[in-house]
């Protein structure tokens, strides 16, 4: 139904906070969103996520992109026409998302979230919550979202690289 996509479409877009808030934890604690994101107005200084995806292109050695996934929900995150063009709810785009959903698709996303209870656990994550998400996730997914986040925040990228390290 119409109500399950969009409740897939919110678990997801949760997801990619989730994981981005385990990283801003341990590599140093709370920030801005934006600061994570890349949703800084752009300059020559400032990058944004929105060429993650790319990644799965550039990538497609390290990163398995066969995960079933619903095509609509997928559209919906990259900011493209479909189910939610009639609906003001949360309509930008979301590439990060997006990203983790076309490389982990529906179920191992589900499990992730069950697993490490992330809809029903402390918020915001504590490290340990952080740790146990980070490891739970394929380490190229979690190495392609830090080094695109290590490219714009600059000040936590040592930080970042040692977590990756820690995997």
């Amino acid at each position: 139904t119409n109500m399950d996509l969009v409740a897939l479409y919110l678990k997801v877009r949760l997801f990619a906070v989730a994981v981005v808030a385990s990283l801003a934890c341990l590599s140093g604690g709370d920030a801005p969103k934006s600061f994570f994101f890349g949703d800084e107005p752009y300059t020559h200084e400032t990058g944004h996520m929105d060429h993650i995806g790319d990644k799965l292109l550039e990538d497609e050695d390290r990163i398995d992109t066969a995960a079933e996934f619903r095509e609509e929900v997928y559209a919906a995150l990259c900011g493209e026409a479909g189910m939610m063009e009639t609906s003001s709810c949360d309509t930008h785009k979301a590439p990060l998302a997006a990203f983790l959903y076309r490389t982990m698709g529906d179920n191992r996303i589900s499990k992730v979230l069950q697993d490490c209870h992330i809809l029903d656990g402390p918020v915001p994550l504590d490290e340990d919550a952080s740790w146990a998400l980070l490891r739970k996730l394929p380490r190229p997914i979690v190495c392609t979202v830090a080094e695109e986040i290590s490219s714009f925040t600059v000040s936590r990228a040592a930080a970042l690289d040692r977590i990756l390290q820690s995997l």
